[in-house]
């Protein structure tokens, strides 16, 4: 194994082992598919799987953008909004998987319930 690639699993931008947020991820997959409905993981649709991941990822993100929010309210900053219609959800969900370094571990937590991630790419719900 190239030593880079080994050192590059070692440590998230999170300060987070990539075994700790495996099992970060893999608690809230199952949380959230509980959650938004009601079921275990091996009883999801295809389109709820791809809504379970997209939750998860977005749970990895919101404290920050509560803490951004917060400061930009006490600071007053203006903000400027920009809407776009995305009709590839699926590649979106993998930019922002990649973005966010969760993409390998998202995989591999599929994988231990024996889901593809590739499969919640090319879902467009």
């Amino acid at each position: 194994m190239d030593v880079l690639a080994h050192e590059e699993k070692d440590v998230r931008p999170t300060g987070k082992s990539y075994e700790t947020m495996k099992k970060i991820l893999k608690s809230r997959f199952v949380t959230t598919a509980h959650v938004l409905f009601g079921r275990d993981v091996d009883e999801l649709t295809e389109a709820e799987i791809y809504k379970t991941v997209a939750a998860t990822a977005k749970q990895s993100i919101s404290d920050n953008w509560i803490k951004t929010n917060r400061q930009y309210a006490q600071k007053r900053v203006k903000q400027i909004y920009y809407f776009s219609i995305e009709f590839l959800l699926g590649r979106l969900l993998r930019a922002n998987l990649i973005n966010l370094g969760l993409e390998e571990a998202m995989k591999e937590v599929l994988q231990e319930f024996d889901l593809k991630l590739s499969d919640a790419y090319e879902e467009e719900p």
